[in-house]
């Protein structure tokens, strides 16, 4: 069974960071009281690899909720996803079912509390998938086969209105559109043109140690990314993993 607690500390490589996790309890072993109101145990991450092995963690569980969870049924041997492709969420989600002992954990998207990042095993390799769902909803589909995640796409539509004035004795043509206005005479051949970008309004979700920002112009849209690092920016670097986009404007 899976089930949502608070991850407080660990050792090792297992889990990444503190906080919200959504875990399986067939990979806990040894959980015990820690404090009357918390838990600590070993939990894996190993898949056909057996070199590895269980690291300690401690979460906001009792022993008594977690043997709960462990005693809970499943109500599918599967876990649906709706998976964005690439860890894109510009792109609209594809369905993918995955084995529930293949489900390591999951822990809520930095800025979306309705996505998810789900890390599952694959033979030798761990995987790491950005879903349309929130820890809830994973829980939720579990315990009852049912959850109340949408599944998003976005999409963006542009329109674009034009005026023509014109009289006997001069002609002027007038062109706007929501950036760029163009106005020109027969008599002379002077052309003017301006364009105007609207003042950006960001508001600017900062973590621990991020100190590196970028605007760069993605599918006809301006982005305002963060990273921690530089190399957050670097090739092969992949959204919501190693940077993040803050704000969008088109």
């Amino acid at each position: 069974m899976i089930f949502q607690t608070e991850v407080t500390d660990y050792t090792g490589d297992v889990f990444k960071n503190l906080g919200q996790h959504v875990l399986n309890t067939d990979r806990i072993a040894k959980h015990r009281a820690v404090n009357g109101s918390s838990s600590s145990f070993f939990y894996t991450d190993r898949g056909s690899d057996r070199r590895r092995k269980p690291m300690p963690a401690n979460c906001g569980s009792t022993p008594t909720e977690i043997q709960t969870a462990m005693d809970s049924v499943l109500n599918s041997n599967r876990m649906p996803l709706n998976v964005f492709p690439g860890n894109n969420t510009s792109e609209d989600t594809v369905e993918r079912y995955i084995s529930y002992k293949d489900f390591i954990f999951a822990t809520p998207h930095r800025l979306n509390a309705h996505h998810s990042w789900v890390t599952i095993v694959e033979g030798f390799k761990i995987t790491k998938l950005l879903v349309d769902s929130s820890l809830t909803d994973l829980v939720d589909f579990a315990m009852t086969g049912t959850t109340t995640t949408t599944t998003t796409s976005t999409s963006t539509t542009s329109t674009t209105s034009t005026s023509t004035t014109s009289t006997s004795t001069s002609s002027t043509s007038t062109t706007s559109t929501s950036t760029t206005s163009t106005t020109s005479t027969t008599s002379s051949t002077t052309s003017t043109t301006t364009t105007t970008i609207a003042p950006i309004d960001a508001t600017l979700l900062l973590e621990d140690g991020v100190d590196f920002f970028r605007l760069q112009v993605r599918s006809a849209e301006l982005n305002l990314d963060q990273t921690i690092t530089p190399l957050g920016f670097g090739e092969g670097a992949v959204e919501g993993i190693d940077w993040d986009t803050i704000n969008t404007y088109s």
